[in-house]
């Protein structure tokens, strides 16, 4: 099964026709030897998101295998690495301590083995490798989640670049055996748009974690794609198959959730949370036909060096307008804007310094964000702005905007 991930986080935009970046992406030109053409014979489309491509990312990308039981069949993955340049490096993986202890999970792959420095060489010159992998599940009584780190070291690094995280929760009935107090469903449950549904629960005091199905008993699959976003992950945890969810509770009040099923939703959905089937709380909720979608407007050739500024208007839908952008107060809906930049295949943040400088003016539905390299210090390349528009930190929505530094 190979996995993508990012349905919206990034998409593939056409650079104006009649453009061409010439040897921006090549990591040894300066800033003086830069290049920037028009050209009216030829045309090009911004490069392939990275992140629509591969399965780890600089910000470590988790997903979620969902329930095993006793009988169920082991899962499996793919990791999918994809840059530029050539892939020359490792992969290394790293159990939870509880699972290393005890031995009862282990990692198969039928593409390689295990090195004396604990890592899977991996080596292509097309830079782009699908390597499968599984889970060998040597247990029937043990309960508990179950973490695989996945990172990537290219050679002559000494940490990761890029990371992933696996879940699996072993008999997750069995975890929540001992409680005999069924959750609550908080008022505060609804859909913020057509795809995405806010939950909140008030979990028993003594429960370790709370199963959520989708439907009215505890046995009820979710489908694979749905991506869920929780207080530990807020960045969403990417269901790998049909599973329930089970979601371990950190001894708070309350919990939150964001689901996020990855398509419009026009029929109610029922949803059942609980420890056990005599102890369960179910609500129904019709989703909404708000859009969480921004309207984002380039102005010009996407080009920014000492003399030239370079604009992106933005339009924020009525329902999830911000006061204030960019404020940290993780209230109600806040649109984040982010400025990476491509190194080594990989889009990496970059701060508003003096040498790029991001400055914003707000109107009342939106506002218009300008970049600028006043110094000429800043190094010539292939970047992005990203906005997420996002409702108590989580995510509901996001689109890449690329632009180029060069100072010819």
């Amino acid at each position: 099964m190979t996995v993508y991930t990012g349905k919206k986080l990034h998409r593939s935009y056409a650079v104006l026709c009649a453009v061409l970046l010439t040897s921006l992406m090549i990591a040894s030109i300066g800033v003086a030897t830069a290049r920037y053409r028009q050209d009216p014979l030829t045309s090009t489309v911004y490069g392939e998101s990275t992140e629509t491509e591969t399965t780890l990312d600089v910000e470590r990308r988790v997903y979620d295998f969902g329930a095993w039981t006793t009988g169920g069949q082991d899962p499996a993955a793919t990791i999918v690495l994809h840059q530029s340049i050539p892939l020359n490096g490792g992969l290394r993986f790293t159990l939870d301590d509880t699972s290393a202890a005890k031995r009862d999970i282990s990692v198969f792959t039928e593409w390689g083995v295990k090195g004396s420095d604990g890592l899977y060489a991996v080596n292509d010159q097309d830079g782009h490798a699908e390597l499968p992998f599984s889970l060998l599940v040597a247990t029937s009584t043990r309960s508990g989640v179950v973490q695989l780190d996945v990172e990537w070291i290219p050679d002559g690094e000494s940490e990761p670049t890029l990371s992933a995280r696996y879940l699996l929760t072993l008999n997750p009935h069995e975890l929540c055996a001992d409680v005999e107090t069924p959750p609550a469903i908080g008022n505060a449950t609804e859909f913020l748009t057509d795809e995405q549904l806010y939950v909140s629960l008030q979990p028993p005091a003594t429960a370790a974690g709370v199963i959520l199905a989708n439907g009215p008993t505890l046995t009820d699959a979710f489908a694979a794609g749905l991506c869920y976003h929780t207080p530990l992950y807020p960045q969403g945890v990417t269901l790998l198959q049909d599973s329930t969810i089970y979601l371990p509770m950190d001894g708070s009040d309350s919990q939150e959730l964001l689901l996020d099923f990855n398509r419009s939703l026009t029929e109610p959905v029922r949803l059942t949370a609980g420890v056990s089937d005599g102890y369960l709380a179910t609500t129904t909720q019709t989703p909404t036909d708000k859009r969480a979608t921004m309207d984002v407007v380039t102005e010009g050739v996407p080009l920014v060096n000492t003399a030239r500024l370079w604009s992106v208007t933005v339009k924020e839908t009525a329902a999830f307008r911000d006061a204030v952008w960019n404020n940290g107060v993780q209230e109600g809906a806040q649109l984040t804007v982010k400025m990476k930049r491509l190194t080594n295949g990989a889009f990496v943040d970059v701060s508003s310094n003096e040498d790029l400088v991001l400055s914003f003016t707000q109107t009342e539905n939106g506002g218009t964000v300008t970049v600028a390299a006043p110094t000429g210090v800043q190094p010539a390349g292939t970047y992005q702005l990203v906005f997420t528009q996002t409702w108590n930190g989580y995510p509901l929505f996001a689109e890449s905007v690329p632009f180029f530094i060069d100072y010819r």
